[in-house]
């Protein structure tokens, strides 16, 4: 009995293992779960369809890095998104082949690699990051459709699928387990205190929406900041103002991780993963309707428990998430 677990150890240990991710162009909230996932693997190379070298500091840059001729064209994300039509054809130039287990970390793009029949892979979605949708014109746009098709392409029974939600589980005619990502509030702090005024981060709004906001709050007599530029600092205000459109939860985690109740339009993945104890949800950028949830607001928040809400960003540490991809590969 105590021989059979040595022996799979021992498996393990010549086992080669590579770690696949869609890109490695600029630091993001899926930075710090591949950093967790490459200290699983110590001695595995990073795999990548597009690196600009330098972009990302600390222990990903110290693995070796191999990844295609789309690094030759693009340095941002952007970029990438206007070449994204070539992304099938990189994918086919990793060197996959010699490696026996696979380690992917996607966004909706890389998992769609070529498998060997005695390959072994952990795919883990943690969004559906659709580069090409925000063009109307161009290669990327022409490609759309044929893009959309290989995002979806059949998975092999060799590679074990994994979700960062049940919504992005749903999208899927697959099979998979559910995980919920990483988040990294070492950063962060709670905050006892407000200076009384909401803060509104632009990211993803329209500017005639924005517009509606403001006219909104002065309608209600409320202060109303709106990020200009930087990054947000949530730390002194009384509440927080998102549109979230990815498949991930980070933009709202980082307020509450401050503490901060948030209002934020309404979804399915965004019911999924937050309480209406401290997230209240617009159903429509009118201002009636933000006159209503913030009217809602300003009557409960003396019971709004924000310890609870910088808590329930707590769920998703590094610690948890680690234990959890270990058990995924026993």
């Amino acid at each position: 009995m105590l021989l059979l677990p040595l022996l799979f150890k021992l498996k393990d240990i010549k086992m080669k293992v590579a770690v696949l991710t869609d890109y490695l162009l600029e630091r993001d909230e899926t930075t710090f779960m591949l950093e967790i996932i490459i200290n699983l693997f110590p001695e595995a190379p990073l795999l990548t369809l597009a690196h600009s070298q330098g972009a990302i500091a600390g222990p990903i840059e110290q693995r070796k890095i191999f990844s295609t001729f789309l690094s030759h064209f693009v340095k941002k994300k952007t970029d990438l998104a206007k070449k994204s039509y070539l992304i099938p054809r990189a994918l086919k130039e990793l060197p996959l082949d010699n490696y026996d287990f696979i380690f992917c970390l996607s966004r909706g793009f890389s998992h769609q690699f070529e498998i060997q029949e005695k390959q072994k892979a952990l795919i883990y979605i943690v969004a559906w990051d659709e580069l090409f949708k925000n063009y109307k014109w161009g290669l990327a746009s022409l490609f759309k459709t044929y893009l959309r098709k290989f995002q979806g392409q059949k998975l092999s029974d060799t590679k074990k699928l994994v979700f960062s939600s049940n919504y992005l589980k749903s999208l899927s005619p697959y099979e998979g387990v559910v995980m919920a990502p990483f988040f990294d509030s070492s950063q962060s702090y709670f905050c006892e205190g407000d200076e009384g005024f909401y803060f509104l981060n632009p990211l993803n709004f329209t500017q005639k929406e924005i517009e509606i906001f403001v006219t909104a709050f002065e309608s209600l007599g409320l202060q109303l900041k709106v990020r200009t530029q930087g990054e947000p600092d949530y730390s002194k205000a009384k509440a927080v103002i998102l549109k979230v459109i990815e498949e991930a939860p980070f933009s709202v985690l980082n307020p509450l991780s401050f503490g901060k109740p948030v209002i934020m339009n309404n979804s399915e993945l965004n019911r999924e993963f937050f309480s209406k104890d401290f997230c209240f949800f617009y159903e429509k950028i009118d201002v009636e309707e933000i006159n209503r949830v913030v009217t809602n607001i300003e009557k409960n928040y003396p019971d709004i428990d924000r310890k609870k809400a910088r808590r329930e960003t707590l769920k998703f540490n590094g610690r948890i998430f680690k234990a959890r991809l270990k058990n995924l590969m026993d």
